[in-house]
């Protein structure tokens, strides 16, 4: 998947380099099919989202579930939510 242009889609400023670390990070993650999407009906799994956005990018709980309610809405339309996108 060319997650640099799937980012783009929602964040089209979206810097290059930091695309490709956070793809590198989350490789593992992002290597089998039932752990690289993000379950937007499954509420363990949004919180899980939230709390790695929360430690990965040091902001509060609050400012994390906002930032990835966000994102989830803005891709409402996508059935298949890639974890490194959201």
């Amino acid at each position: 998947m060319d997650y640099l242009a799937k980012v783009k889609e929602y964040q089209p400023d979206a810097d290059e380099e930091r695309v490709k670390r956070l793809e590198q990070r989350l490789r593992l993650v992002l290597s089998k099919r039932d752990t690289a999407a993000v379950s937007a009906g499954d509420p363990k799994e949004v919180e899980r989202a939230a709390a790695w956005v929360q430690k990965a990018c040091s902001v509060s709980a609050e400012a994390a579930r906002e930032a990835i309610d966000g994102v989830l809405e803005q891709m409402k339309g996508d059935r298949m939510k890639s974890r490194l996108v959201v």
